[in-house]
């Protein structure tokens, strides 16, 4: 499979969260009041934002890729914690990890996907148009399904987006190179 082909199948997989529609339910079932769910929210973007600015400094100090596994890392622990917590702490400190996940994954994750395109000469940003198109249509179906699945069980939304973003971390990790070495060396070559 070419990096191209890959770099679509992690752009229809990484967008594909069927636990975003039933979030606030599942969160209702396990006695969350809606000020809860709100206080859920605001440690999610103050995580978000707090980190922003670090994580992209990060990002340019030890590469995209790094940081866009890390984020993803996050989130899968996130949404662990969700599933097995079932409390109103541990959905606190899942939406915090929910934040630095969207933290680390903002800039980065589409920077690694262009430089990645520039490096085997293809133009992301036209193949991302494509993605898009089709990407919509498949959201609305996950949605739809995501009600479905929520009604045989809470959990499963949740699972097999843990499962979509495992597949993704391990294309990440072992099927798609990394490109910041080379930068790096052509930095180093101009700062002499």
């Amino acid at each position: 499979m070419t990096i191209k082909n890959k770099l679509v199948l992690l752009s229809f997989f990484s967008n594909q969260n069927l636990y975003i529609p039933i979030k606030v339910l599942f969160f209702v079932k396990y006695m969350a009041t809606y000020s809860e769910i709100s206080a859920f929210k605001f440690f999610f973007v103050f995580a978000m934002l707090f980190l922003e600015i670090p994580s992209g400094l990060l990002s340019d100090k030890i590469g995209n890729k790094k940081i866009v596994v890390a984020g993803r890392t996050f989130l899968i622990f996130a949404l662990l914690l969700i599933i097995l917590s079932k409390n109103i702490m541990g959905f606190y400190v899942a939406s915090t990890l929910l934040g630095i996940s969207a933290s680390l994954e903002s800039g980065s994750l589409n920077s690694y996907q262009i430089g990645l395109g520039d490096k085997y000469n293809f133009n992301f940003s036209n193949l991302m148009v494509k993605i898009a198109k089709y990407n919509t249509i498949i959201s609305v179906l996950f949605t739809i399904t995501s009600s479905f699945l929520y009604a045989v069980s809470s959990e499963l939304p949740f699972i097999i987006t843990i499962l979509l973003l495992l597949a993704t971390w391990l294309m990440i990790v072992f099927g798609l190179p990394s490109y910041e070495k080379e930068r790096r060396k052509k930095e180093e070559f101009f700062s002499k």
